[in-house]
């Protein structure tokens, strides 16, 4: 960060102990977790069975329909878990789900079981 004249009244200089004073003032967070409360799952076998659908237009845009809604979650600062379908969903207040065009074995029970246990559940189209 010292330049080849050897001082350190240079931009970068400053710039880099500007940023060592802000990280100390992290130390009281470092360690601490916020759990998500909102999941978006990304299935990669859904995904698949997205490409080779017929009959669908031919770009189905599955990355960025998940793209899509989790956007607004960063915009505000809410935590979303990205998970694919084999995870549990107890942990989530709400659990989004677009695209699921195909569902897993006891996926669709568990989808279920999460709105019975009080949990929102927000699935789009196909």
């Amino acid at each position: 960060m010292i330049d080849h004249v050897g001082t350190g009244a240079t931009r970068v200089f400053q710039d880099v102990c500007a940023t060592g004073t802000l990280l100390s003032r992290l130390d009281e967070v470092v360690g601490t977790a916020s759990p998500a409360e909102v999941a978006l799952i990304y299935d990669v076998e859904n995904r698949w069975a997205l490409e080779d659908a017929q009959g669908f237009k031919k770009d189905k845009k599955y990355i960025e329909t998940l793209q899509s809604h989790y956007r607004p979650f960063w915009g505000m600062g809410i935590t979303v878990d990205v998970i694919d379908s084999t995870k549990p969903l107890d942990s989530y207040k709400l659990v989004v789900a677009p695209m699921l065009y195909m569902l897993r074995p006891g996926m669709a029970e568990k989808l279920k079981q999460h709105v019975q246990n009080g949990g929102t559940l927000v699935m789009t189209y196909a």
